[in-house]
Formats: C-alpha cells, sequence, structure tokens
C-alpha cells in the first residue's frame, strides 16, 4: 500500500474517464456519481501501481477508447457511468 498518493492521480483518473467518453464533473452534477464515489474512485487511481502503463495506455490512444484497460481500479465504475448514460 502506498502511504502518499500521487498529486496527479485526480488528472489521470479524469483523463481516462475522458477517454472513454465520460465526464466525472458532469456526472456528479446530474447526480449519477455521489461525492463519496468520486473520492473512493480518487483513492483508487491514487493507489493502483499502474501509473506508468496508465501514461502509456492513455497516450497510445490519444485519449480515445471504448473501454479502460482491465488493470484500471476504476473500469467498473466507468463502465457503470456508461451503462446508466
Amino acid at each position: 500500500m502506498k502511504l502518499f498518493r500521487r498529486p496527479d492521480n485526480d488528472v489521470r483518473m479524469n483523463r481516462m474517464a475522458k477517454a472513454v467518453g465520460l465526464d466525472l464533473q458532469v456526472e456528479a452534477q446530474q447526480g449519477r456519481l455521489a461525492p463519496a464515489e468520486l473520492r473512493l474512485a480518487s483513492h483508487r487511481c491514487g493507489e493502483c501501481g499502474g501509473e506508468l502503463e496508465c501514461r502509456i495506455w492513455l497516450q497510445a490512444r490519444q485519449d480515445q477508447a471504448a473501454n479502460p484497460p482491465g488493470y484500471c481500479p476504476n473500469t467498473s465504475l466507468y463502465r457503470d457511468l456508461k451503462s446508466d448514460g
């Protein structure tokens, strides 16, 4: 377990969401994403050991993909939001 979150985990989390067609702020404003869920998603992203893989994945897809990579700790959240949208 990491002791400290990376300061850019929210940036990566939002970039991943955008890559799969989501805007987490809009999801929260429209009530589909509770503040507690957003904080938990940020925490999961910060605890993820795949930061380098994530950056490479995002760059390779130029921020456009149907689904996040399987190792992403927020994959189920993104899929759920997409299916509800």
